[in-house]
């Protein structure tokens, strides 16, 4: 018995017409293409569990807020389906999810209430603590809490 060898196939390659190989090697440069596209990071809207997850994260904190004696005067007097339904779309858009948010602000949603800084620390405590709740990861927990910042003024507007 003959040990097999590549060599014999391998003399042929050179006789392959320039346009065979020319086709073979962009098919092999697209397969690697499409290899390094498909390995591409979610999103953190995604990693935040998508339109589900971050309508079940909204639910609970905004429910959970205006139970905590800390947070509940700053959403008194606030309808609450409209300002989850505002909150969940800016924090979508904010994620990097396919949701609008509209020109209305939050602080408009809020009808002239306004929170003070200590009230807007609870509830991003209480989003904290709904996200560890969710299993969320430490890199979009930070990442999320970071994009909340500058929301910051839109419920507790600077005095004057």
């Amino acid at each position: 018995m003959r040990p097999f060898s590549l060599l014999p196939a391998m003399n042929v390659l050179p006789t392959l017409p320039r346009r065979l190989t020319s086709t073979f090697l962009a098919l092999g440069l697209s397969g690697l293409l499409l290899a390094c596209a498909s390995s591409e990071a979610p999103s953190l809207y995604a990693r935040l569990g998508g339109e589900r997850g971050m309508t079940t994260l909204v639910d609970r904190s905004v429910d959970r807020a205006a139970q905590d004696p800390r947070t509940r005067r700053g959403l008194a007097g606030v309808t609450l389906p409209p300002f989850k339904q505002q909150l969940r779309a800016q924090l979508c858009s904010l994620a990097g999810g396919a949701c609008d948010a509209g020109a209305k602000t939050l602080s408009g949603v809020l009808k002239g209430q306004s929170f003070t800084a200590a009230e807007f620390d609870a509830l991003v405590d209480i989003l904290r603590d709904e996200l560890d709740h969710a299993g969320t990861g430490a890199s979009a927990k930070s990442q999320l809490l970071k994009l909340l910042a500058p929301m910051k003024h839109d419920f507790a507007p600077p005095s004057a």
